[in-house]
């Protein structure tokens, strides 16, 4: 079923209007990886971080949904170039995200090891959506480092799109990563983005905070 507009973000969680029974939520969203889920008749929500007590309640036996899954698909465009339905909706999931300070929810699926296959579209939407990771930047080091090329790509971009004034631990925790995964990385094309990310770190390469 097609993902309607009337979607919106509250506490830390996503809500999509979907305009069907509560019953017919559950039967359709049951192949993602376990979280806090909350099914209503208007609305159905996913909570990353701590969500009311009577979402907690009522979900001891809803714990599947494929809110995720409709997510995922959103903002995965490959291939839709020419769809403009589909681009307008990505664009409105990602202004909402920004909006609502939606990093801490991407964060959450990026770190879900279920959602591995993922995580290019999931990096995409970081920087796609403007909004300024900089308290993350030791995450998307990470992420970059342990990652396939191509989503270490997207994790240096999302660090390239980054505003603010780094503080000299942080520097150091993040070029020392990158020292160490270099080594490991020697000769491949991953280990040339990660020096030239290593440099952009060590001369401060990014704008400060706006």
């Amino acid at each position: 079923m097609k993902l309607v507009l009337g979607f919106r973000l509250h506490y830390a969680g996503i809500s999509y209007f979907r305009g069907m029974s509560k019953k017919q939520q559950e039967e359709e969203f049951a192949d993602v990886p376990k979280g806090v889920y909350h099914f209503s008749d208007n609305f159905s929500s996913v909570y990353f971080g701590t969500p009311p007590e009577h979402v907690v309640v009522e979900n001891a036996k809803n714990d599947n949904s494929g809110l995720v899954k409709t997510l995922l698909e959103t903002l995965n465009t490959e291939g839709k170039t020419g769809d403009r339905e589909a681009q307008e909706l990505k664009h409105a999931v990602l202004v909402k995200l920004r909006e609502n300070k939606g990093e801490e929810i991407l964060i959450h699926l990026l770190e879900n090891e279920a959602l591995e296959k993922h995580h290019r579209t999931l990096t995409m939407a970081c920087w796609e959506s403007g909004i300024n990771f900089f308290g993350h930047l030791i995450f998307f080091v990470g992420l970059a480092i342990k990652s396939n090329v191509e989503v270490c790509l997207e994790a240096i971009t999302v660090i390239q799109e980054m505003r603010g004034n780094l503080d000299a631990e942080v520097k150091t925790q993040a070029m020392d990563l990158l020292t160490e995964a270099l080594k490991r990385e020697k000769g491949t094309m991953k280990a040339s983005l990660l020096n030239d990310l290593n440099e952009n770190i060590e001369n401060n390469r990014w704008p400060e905070a706006v």
